[in-house]
């Protein structure tokens, strides 16, 4: 609307009567009066075009909700407690993308994010001063592209009719489910399960310790029987 104004001033017709229709702006009936999108945007006054838009309110009998799940894949070493991601599989309900790129980047962008949170990024606090120990990227470790795994988006698409063009937001939800499913892989791996973030190699090797350790009570005591993962 706001490149239609402006073009009807140049034109000198009502903006009533010009069509946007394959990459250019024209009068209606007469195609050849018209100019392209790129000359239309020379017109505006800024750099940015901008417009406001309005919509009715939720209705309070439904409630809006995101759904999607993660998987990931990992290598654990038990020796060193280092965690190797390998993949990520991300699918979530987004309606209709109107944008597939970008969703699939936000996606990206996601699970990267929710991998530095669960392995690698941790605020450490000297407990008598207060002075944060980790205060830039040198300390406060995050993801690079060398810890960044394959990551697969298998979106599901469906029409909603309680959404603008069926188009649900992808907003945080690429990163809640990246914590557990790692958590989960290694618990899968290793038999433990770690509850405190991020899972560093140190609280990796300090579980299997623990694992080592009641497995050898329970051979101690009598009538102990070993556990089947050491059978």
């Amino acid at each position: 609307q706001r490149l239609c104004e402006r073009v009807a001033e140049r034109m000198e017709v009502s903006p009533h009567d010009l069509v946007a229709q394959g990459g250019r702006i024209h009068v209606r009936g007469a195609a050849e009066r018209g100019m392209t999108f790129e000359a239309a945007c020379a017109l505006m006054p800024g750099p940015e075009i901008r417009a406001t838009g309005s919509r009715a309110p939720n209705p309070d009998d439904v409630i809006f909700r995101l759904f999607g799940a993660h998987g990931v894949e990992v290598e654990v070493d038990t020796e060193t407690g280092e965690v190797r991601v390998l993949r990520i599989v991300c699918s979530h309900d987004i309606g209709r993308p109107i944008n597939p790129k970008l969703v699939e980047s936000q996606q990206h962008g996601g699970a990267v994010m929710g991998l530095g949170y669960g392995l690698y990024e941790e605020a450490e606090m000297d407990r008598k001063s207060g002075v944060l120990l980790t205060p830039d990227v040198h300390q406060y470790r995050v993801p690079t592209s060398l810890e960044t795994p394959l990551i697969e988006a298998r979106n599901v698409e469906r029409e909603d009719a309680f959404y603008p063009y069926s188009a649900k937001p992808v907003g945080e939800a690429p990163l809640v489910g990246v914590m557990p499913a790692v958590r989960n892989a290694i618990m899968h791996a290793l038999g433990v399960g770690i509850d405190a973030l991020p899972i560093t190699p140190a609280r990796i090797l300090e579980a299997l310790a623990a694992q080592r350790a009641a497995a050898r009570t329970a051979v101690a005591k009598p009538g102990g029987a070993r556990p089947a993962a050491e059978q």
